[in-house]
């Protein structure tokens, strides 16, 4: 068993691997000896030469692991698949572009196995996103607030460790369509909140599409709120006395 797995989803990241590679090698395994860790990509069908990429870096490290899908399931399933076949003390989830700082991760791993906490999240104060996406993205995490998740932040969150606990718990749900970042905190286990400011992709596009996003948006708010139920009941019942009425 490691003492922690990071797991990155990959999807068309061709360009971003090596330098994602080389950071976590220097600046987080390097600096942390007294702990083992290993590193597991999960390659989601991706259509560049992304899997070509990852098993050139397998022959020049020792603590890689790659997971290769069929075709494109979606960075949840991905990241879920990756919780699934590792071992480990703790997890940590990572996006392969290149916008989070890596150098955050001794931070996470110093709040948890040091001060014990089970759950450790960046919270994005700022992001190098449109002004459209911005909105966008305080408009959501406001609504998943109010009807889903009271304790979810306000810049929301995607780069995060967990514990093995928390792990076991989530992969337990077992959600058609997870919302894992709501998952993890309605858990209840003790959690701590690392602001930072995301930074700009610097290669090629997000596969994170606008569809995608108002889909798992969707996901967020009918699997884990009452308030679409209630919705349909009240809609219900008017429509009925107005039948009733005619």
């Amino acid at each position: 068993m490691c003492d922690y797995s990071i797991i990155i989803p990959v999807y068309c990241n061709s360009e971003t691997l090596n330098e994602l590679m080389h950071q976590i090698e220097h600046k987080i395994i390097k600096r942390n000896p007294e702990l083992t860790g290993q590193v597991i990509f999960c390659e989601d069908g991706s259509t560049d030469d992304s899997f070509q990429k990852l098993t050139e870096l397998n022959k020049s490290y020792n603590n890689i692991q790659i997971l290769r899908f069929t075709r494109n399931f979606g960075q949840i399933p991905a990241i879920l698949a990756g919780l699934d076949i590792s071992d480990s003390k703790a997890y940590i989830v990572i996006s392969a572009d290149l916008q989070d700082p890596v150098e955050l991760i001794n931070e996470f791993l110093n709040h948890h196995f040091k001060e014990n906490f089970e759950i450790v999240y960046g919270e994005r104060i700022g992001r190098a996103d449109s002004f459209t996406s911005k909105i966008a993205a305080k408009f959501f995490y406001k609504i998943i607030s109010r009807l889903s998740f009271p304790n979810y932040p306000a810049g929301g969150f995607d780069y995060f460790l967990i514990s093995k606990k928390v792990r076991d718990l989530v992969l337990k749900m077992n959600q058609a369509n997870p919302f894992i970042q709501g998952e993890i905190l309605f858990t209840g286990h003790k959690s701590k909140s690392i602001p930072y400011k995301r930074g700009k992709r610097p290669f090629g596009t997000s596969k994170w599409t606008l569809s995608k996003k108002i889909t798992y948006f969707i996901d967020g708010i009918m699997g884990y709120s009452f308030f679409p139920l209630r919705m349909m009941s009240f809609l219900g019942l008017i429509l009925f006395f107005i039948s009733i009425s005619f």
